[in-house]
């Protein structure tokens, strides 16, 4: 942004102010110069982002590099477990060295616990492990690179770490430990790789921005899922992902955009009750065995886009799924499960496509603002009882023109005679 007009009228403000005074018009117009430069060199959101310094480093296996906020060498929470003894620790043309006797093998429990002036750092590819609490605390640390030699991060590893705005999670890690990020308020974008089998609870609770997800995402207990209590607006569950745990999003309430791939087969109880906005499913909805187990139970989606790869919508999908108004079903789909979309009372307008060829029991069941159903199949899909019970007062099901007296004397179907409607479509 041009700051000039800016400056030249504040110029003439303090011109009035002051009169001409020629010493405190230099010096405030020196503090004004100095005001317009740092604004300069700020975006939108605040500051932009410093380059991480070591980027293009590469330690020696026996070293670690950082930086701090005051060019002082930093005080360890715990030297050892290094793997090697320290040999020393200096700082020297703005660069911090660790320096051991051997190769470093881990990065051990505490070891830069409440080291608050730290920035940035740099680990050899020697290291197969973060321990735990390793940087707890460190609250002006900013990025982080982890080897892909490290197989694990420890519980509250980089817990509180409030400045972290960049972390790189490598395809090799395979746990990643209670706590392990929480409040770690900074991070805008976290990437999770298909190696990691293990995520204990509140791995990232706190966290905000976007999620993306290329590992299996272990089940949960009690309410409490492994990314319960984070703040993710945005989650993606990539391509290499089959299985979605219980309660595994449970209670996120910031999370309002969810895209799920087709990879998927297995979406766990409520994994993503009280989640809003809008949801776009690639896969087939498994089948559950009751209301509270379904995959989309009690979630706050507004909308719901069904991927045009999807042949089936589960038993029980989005049962209870009150704020759904929209939800989008492709040509494509040939089966909507019993209870699917019972209990979604918010819901006004429904378009079955042509290609569905059966409807459960109560599908639809419940649905009391559903208004208008527009069902293009020709031939009419078998039916289940109750599927279209207790809609609106004034609800219609239009189907083809040529089809009205099928669906009229078609089982089920039959008991909403008065309220089917000839329509072209």
């Amino acid at each position: 942004m041009n700051e000039q007009p800016h400056t030249f009228l504040f110029y003439n403000v303090l011109l009035g102010l002051v009169g001409n005074n020629d010493n405190i018009m230099k010096k405030l117009f020196l503090l004004l110069a100095v005001v317009g430069m740092l604004a300069t060199a700020c975006d939108d959101n605040g500051f932009e982002e410093e380059e991480n310094p070591f980027s293009d480093f590469t330690c020696a296996p026996n070293e670690i590099l950082y930086t701090t906020k005051y060019g002082l060498p930093i005080e360890l929470g715990n030297i050892h477990g290094f793997g090697s003894n320290l040999v020393y620790n200096t700082y020297e043309n703005g660069v911090g060295r660790l320096i051991f006797g051997n190769d470093v093998i881990a990065i051990p429990d505490n070891a830069f616990y409440g080291c608050n002036s730290m920035e940035y750092i740099k680990f050899p590819d020697s290291i197969c492990s973060i321990g735990e609490s390793a940087f707890y605390g460190c609250t002006s640390l900013k990025s982080v690179e982890i080897p892909k030699s490290v197989t694990s991060i420890g519980e509250s590893a980089f817990r509180s770490c409030n400045s972290l705005q960049g972390i790189t999670i490598p395809n090799g890690i395979t746990s990643i430990g209670y706590e392990a990020f929480k409040g770690c308020t900074s991070l805008t974008s976290i990437t999770i790789p298909e190696s990691v089998t293990s995520i204990e609870k509140e791995a990232f609770s706190g966290c905000i921005g976007e999620l993306i997800v290329n590992c299996n995402i272990p089940n949960g207990s009690s309410y409490d899922g492994v990314f319960c209590g984070s703040g993710f607006s945005k989650v993606t569950i990539g391509n290499s992902v089959t299985s979605i745990g219980d309660y595994a999003f449970y209670g996120c309430g910031s999370l309002n955009s969810v895209t799920i791939s087709e990879s998927v087969t297995s979406i766990g109880k409520q994994a993503f009750y009280g989640c809003i906005g809008e949801l776009i499913v690639n896969c087939n909805i498994p089948n559950a065995s009751s209301h509270q187990n379904g995959a989309f139970w009690g979630a706050g989606f507004s909308k719901v886009t069904i991927g045009n790869s999807v042949t089936s919508i589960g038993n029980y999908a989005f049962s209870t799924c009150n704020s759904l108004t929209n939800v989008v079903i492709p040509n494509g789909v040939t089966h909507i499960g019993v209870h699917a979309f019972s209990d979604c009372n918010s819901l006004t307008n429904l378009t079955i496509p042509n290609s569905i060829t059966s409807i459960g029991w109560y599908a639809f069941h419940m649905c009391s603002s559903l208004t208008n159903i527009y069902c293009k199949a020709t031939t009419p899909p078998s039916g289940g009882g109750y599927m279209f019970h207790n809609n609106a007062s004034i609800r219609k099901i239009y189907v083809p023109r040529a089809s009205v007296n099928a669906y009229k004397s078609a089982e089920y179907w039959s008991d909403y005679t008065y309220s089917i409607v000839g329509y072209d479509f």
